[in-house]
């Protein structure tokens, strides 16, 4: 079938956009993503339709990553989609939060696409994900360990994501481009084996499709069907837990008990909330035979007793004394027992300390382009400013979740301030305007003595 034709089947199947819809399509210039924009074009005015498009560019690849940035505006520009851009530094990113180059890129694609819908009302998110990328993602789950939810790989709808050429392969996807002379980049670490995805489509999958050369087909089935057994799981799980439920937070746990163990493990998981994992219901379940309690996510306590399952609630914060001192390089300042140094430092001390601390440039700041007096402050209601390498501004209230500081802890955060706002939150990053590039000649840095 004609990959516009299994496209559109998918769309009406799984119910992907409704008509009228403003779609978001994730462009990066690759084959994948320049095919689904052109068949997205091709469908739109059926539907009624209204596209866009948005790229980033990482800053990952030098004059390669330029090369696409200016490919997407080129074609969207002749195609007339319009094109959101943002840049990015992935890599500084990754290093301020500990986290991998994949990782830290897919959290700032994703925080750019929802902030777009947010701002510009795009119903729909549709990334390029092929039936290809599919046998990837339950390889990677299957080598990481992985439940039902896993094998169910890439979900052609979660959220306002939507993944249309799902039931299509990389193959079919390059044909298609040929035939319809849709033109893409190529990205050159799709060849680097460094990454894990690299590895298993360049040696794991060529040895499947040997012993199955209709391996995506195959992979979508068993996709499918654990998609359909986890929904259904989980459906019998939330019908569990209602019936053990006597109160808000109280629950008989005799019918827990007496539930097939994946029923229960699953209920005892929803029992234990979003941020739950897998040792925790493990952890509720050993609770239900032997009693005692359990440290649930968000402070909360799991207690066994009197027969009855009680979530309670975490204790309330102490209310922490709201700060704000005016202060100069070279002093120091204490907060809820924690010192806090601030200090002007060169280009070469800078360079000697970055190799010891790793995230010294999440707390470091151009020195040059501060405006009057420096304040260390608590946060306030409404705060935000412009983090380094995003798009826009953020509230600290959305960094901090991102970043997972826990509430307890929000309100003794310094907040570095000049007179034109915040310079940077402890810990989360500078403002853009205030971020050091390679003019910089001296920096402000806040370090806390504990070395944390």
């Amino acid at each position: 079938m004609p990959l516009l034709d299994t496209m559109a089947a998918a769309v009406r199947r799984e119910r992907l956009i409704p008509d009228g819809a403003a779609v978001l399509i994730a462009l990066s210039g690759g084959a994948d993503s320049m095919a689904l924009l052109h068949a997205m074009r091709a469908l739109a005015p059926a539907h009624g339709w209204r596209l866009a498009a948005a790229h980033v560019n990482h800053g990952l690849r030098g004059d390669e990553a330029e090369r696409d940035e200016d490919f997407a505006r080129e074609w969207c520009a002749r195609w007339g989609v319009p094109l959101h851009v943002m840049r990015a530094d992935v890599a500084a990113e990754a290093a301020a939060r500990g986290e991998g180059l994949e990782e830290a890129g897919r959290r700032i694609r994703y925080a750019f696409f929802n902030e777009l819908c947010a701002c510009k009302g795009y119903d729909r998110i549709a990334t390029a994900h092929t039936a290809s990328d599919n046998v990837e993602t339950l390889l990677l789950h299957l080598a990481r360990g992985s439940g039902v939810r896993g094998l169910g790989g890439i979900r052609p709808l979660l959220g306002r994501r939507i993944r249309p050429l799902l039931d299509v392969t990389r193959e079919e996807v390059e044909a298609y481009c040929r035939e319809n002379a849709v033109p893409f980049v190529t990205d050159s670490t799709n060849f680097d084996t460094a990454y894990c995805r690299n590895l298993l489509r360049h040696e794991a999958v060529p040895a499947l499709r040997r012993v199955n050369p209709r391996l995506e087909e195959a992979a979508g089935r068993l996709a499918r069907a654990a998609r359909r057994d986890d929904d259904c799981l989980e459906t019998l799980a939330a019908a569990l837990l209602d019936e053990a439920r006597l109160a808000a937070d109280v629950f008989d746990p005799a019918p827990l008990a007496a539930a097939h163990e994946a029923l229960r493990l699953r209920a005892l998981r929803r029992l234990a909330g979003e941020e739950a994992e897998e040792r925790h219901a493990a952890a509720l379940d050993t609770l239900l035979t032997v009693g005692g309690s359990v440290n649930l996510p968000g402070g909360r306590t799991a207690l066994l007793a009197d027969g009855r399952l009680q979530i309670r609630p975490a204790a309330p914060r102490a209310a922490v004394p709201y700060f704000e001192w005016t202060i100069r390089p070279g002093e120091r300042c204490e907060i809820c027992g924690r010192i806090y140094q601030i200090a002007c430092i060169s280009l070469e001390e800078y360079e000697k300390k970055k190799k010891i601390h790793k995230n010294l440039l999440k707390n470091t700041v151009n020195y040059d382009k501060i405006s009057g007096d420096l304040v260390v402050r608590q946060r306030l209601p409404g705060d935000a400013y412009h983090p380094m390498g995003r798009q826009g501004g953020k509230s600290l209230k959305k960094l901090f979740n991102e970043a997972k500081i826990s509430p307890e802890i929000r309100d003794t955060i310094p907040i570095l301030c000049d007179s034109a706002g915040i310079l940077l939150a402890y810990g989360c990053g500078c403002d853009e305007r205030v971020r050091p590039d390679e003019s910089t000649r001296r920096f402000l840095i806040i370090t806390a003595e504990d070395g944390r």
